[in-house]
Order: structure tokens, then C-alpha cells, then sequence
């Protein structure tokens, strides 16, 4: 199935009044807001904005290694379950869908109504591209935990890159930076990873080495 693919336009840190869920209109969804607040969800200036966006919330799972965040759309709500933002693996690995765990998790703070009105937001027709791809999250499994290694060899890479040549080093988070900001505009991650190595080598060549002026 062919959907529209939803954008990234801008990171919380430039959108104060979409953090605040000032941009939320919709009375029903201001309520709905506002309870998943009281119940841990907090509001974060550390999230990507995507088009149409106009409000998300973040709630840590399992002391922050995982996180549930809910974005508020004009046109829908979605729910995604994903590894925690202060671990690496959160930008590269994958995310499920978290709107059932909402329903159920949520159901006795919210009224009848609210709950009819969640449901209508999270159904599938609704969903953009990457919202209709992932993968259910059963509310049992961990994605943490499956990428622990991944996780502990990325750093231990950068920490050997540091102590080996401070100008492989900077070439390594001079790659990583600009994957991420390329794979974020949605290029593809092979056309990304491309213009990242070929920037990465270009500052290797030009910066000085370990313990040269």
C-alpha cells in the first residue's frame, strides 16, 4: 500500500508553543492531552516535528531505555514505541506502533467519549507511510534490549577512535551527524551514508592530527 509520507519540518527546540500543546484546537483532544500529563507523560523540547504535527508527548519506559511517544496530528493521533533518546540506537533502529498500548494502558482515565475519539484518530487509514509500516508492539517485548550490543560496540568504537587520533575521531561524529540530518530530511540511508563518508573523509584529510597544532 502507497501512502504519503510524513516530513520532518523542525525540532521541538524551535516550536515552544507546539512543546506547550498550544497549537492543539480541538477541545477533545486537549482533555486527552492533558490526562496522559497526569499520568507521566511529559512535554519535551528533544523531539523531531513532523509536518502537520502540533503536539507530542513522552513517556520514559523501563527507567528511560525505552520511550512511548505520542504525537497529536490535525488529522490523526499516533502512538510509537521506541528505544530511549539518550542511547545512539534510538536513531537508527526501529519503532512499533504504540496506539493499542494507549488504548488499553489509558482506557479507565478517559471518557467514553475521549476513548471514541482516540480510536477514530489511531485507525489505520489515517496513518502516513512510516506510521503504516511498523510493526504492532505487543507491550511485552523490548527493543532495548535487542540492540544492547549494538548499542555498547558503537561506543566502544568512538572511545577507541578518541584515544587512537583525535582526527578520526571527529571524522567518526562528523559521519554520524550528518547521517542523521540527511536520513532525517528523508533521504534514502544508502544516499545518506554516501554524502556522510565523503564529508567524513574530506575532514580527515583537512584536520590536524593527534597532538599537531
Amino acid at each position: 500500500m502507497k501512502l504519503k509520507k510524513r516530513r520532518v519540518i523542525n525540532c521541538g527546540l524551535f516550536s515552544p508553543k507546539l512543546v506547550k500543546g498550544r497549537k492543539i484546537t480541538n477541545p477533545i483532544m486537549l482533555k486527552i492531552y492533558n490526562k496522559l500529563k497526569s499520568q507521566g507523560f511529559r512535554e519535551t523540547p528533544w523531539q523531531i516535528i513532523y509536518n502537520d504535527q502540533i503536539a507530542g508527548l513522552v513517556l520514559p519506559h523501563r527507567d528511560g531505555k525505552n520511550e512511548i511517544h505520542i504525537r497529536f496530528f490535525k488529522d490523526r493521533i499516533f502512538a510509537e514505541f521506541e528505544i530511549g533518546r539518550a542511547y545512539l540506537s534510538h536513531f537508527i533502529c526501529k519503532r512499533c506502533n504504540a496506539n493499542n498500548y494507549i488504548i488499553q494502558k489509558f482506557r479507565n482515565i478517559l471518557t467514553k467519549k475521549e476513548r471514541a475519539y482516540l480510536r477514530k484518530n489511531f485507525l489505520e487509514e489515517n496513518h502516513k507511510q512510516q506510521e503504516y509500516d511498523m510493526a504492532v508492539w505487543d507491550c511485552k517485548s523490548d527493543l532495548y534490549d535487542s540492540v544492547r550490543v549494538t548499542e555498547r560496540a558503537i561506543w566502544g568504537a568512538v572511545a577507541l577512535f578518541s584515544l587512537i587520533d583525535t582526527k578520526a575521531f571527529a571524522a567518526v561524529i562528523i559521519l554520524f551527524t550528518l547521517f542523521l540530518s540527511i536520513s532525517f530530511t528523508n533521504s534514502s540511508v544508502f544516499i545518506s551514508l554516501i554524502i556522510a563518508g565523503i564529508s567524513a573523509g574530506i575532514s580527515y584529510r583537512i584536520l590536524p592530527s593527534k597532538g599537531n597544532p
